[in-house]
């Protein structure tokens, strides 16, 4: 992710209560029916590796659309005895 994209992603998932789903929509690499460059696509591999890596749970994928597929991810929930500060919620996930 650039950092830009990071620091929207980290806010859009402060602002999903635990549990909450987040749902990235993607265009399709490597489908050559898809009318856009490949730089502004990725693979479902892609999308779950970044999401993964910031917290977020794999949910499922829907490949209903022509061109794009959404992704299904939980914002996952701390621990109940979590004493992760607010500010530092996003490294404490588990």
């Amino acid at each position: 992710m650039t950092q830009d994209t990071d620091k929207f992603v980290q806010n859009l998932i402060k602002s999903v209560r635990p549990g909450g789903q987040i749902i990235f929509v993607e265009y399709r690499a490597n489908d050559r029916k898809v009318p856009i460059k490949p730089p502004h696509t990725m693979t479902v591999d892609q999308v779950r590796k970044e999401a993964e890596d910031i917290g977020l749970r794999f949910d499922r994928t829907d490949s209903s659309l022509p061109w794009q597929h959404m992704i299904f991810f939980e914002r996952l929930m701390l621990p109940q005895n979590s004493d992760c500060p607010p500010e530092k919620e996003l490294n404490c996930h588990g």
